[in-house]
């Protein structure tokens, strides 16, 4: 070839990483697709390369031209949530290991939750007629109940078909199944 030609292969940038699990003890995650995308000015850009992680959670991905103009990613989908690697900017390098990317089980386990207190702050209105609105909300399991010193609070089954409320100074009264109080 001439004097100007390029070889491409030498151009190559290979990116290396590892997939986990987390929780209370990080696990490989295992035949979890990761795609390396190239992020570009002016819209450019999109997804380059993919691969399934191995049973160890490894994955080996390629940018075939670097652009050093761009940034890439590696991310990786699991249970409907997108996660991303800090960027990559492989300047002049011929391999590129990225940080270990983790992803959480966010909604299969834990306990359900209810709220707490909810608290509405108004402002006063302003000059051109708008509001500042603070609302701050607090969870707790959905299984615990403050007024009775965080214990579980009575389950309605078998033995309590039908929730009872008391007022304050008024007799018992029956609550039908799917009725507020």
């Amino acid at each position: 070839m001439g004097g100007g030609a390029v070889d491409l292969d030498a151009q190559r940038v290979a990116v290396t990483g590892r997939l986990y699990h987390g929780g209370r003890s990080a696990t490989p995650l295992a035949r979890a697709w990761v795609v390396l995308h190239e992020v570009s000015m002016g819209g450019r850009g999109g997804p380059i390369d993919s691969a399934r992680s191995d049973a160890r959670g490894a994955y080996a991905l390629a940018i075939a031209r670097p652009d050093s103009d761009a940034i890439y990613v590696v991310s990786s989908w699991y249970h409907g949530i997108a996660y991303f690697s800090e960027p990559i900017r492989p300047a002049r390098r011929s391999a590129v290991s990225v940080a270990p990317l983790t992803v959480y089980d966010t909604s299969a386990t834990g306990p359900a939750l209810r709220v707490a207190r909810r608290v509405i702050t108004i402002a006063r209105p302003q000059r051109d007629g708008t509001r500042d609105v603070l609302e701050l909300v607090a969870r707790e399991p959905r299984d615990r109940d403050p007024r009775r010193g965080g214990q579980r609070a009575p389950r309605v089954g078998r033995r309590h078909p039908v929730p009872r409320y008391s007022a304050p100074g008024g007799p018992r009264r029956r609550v039908p199944p799917g009725r507020r109080p």
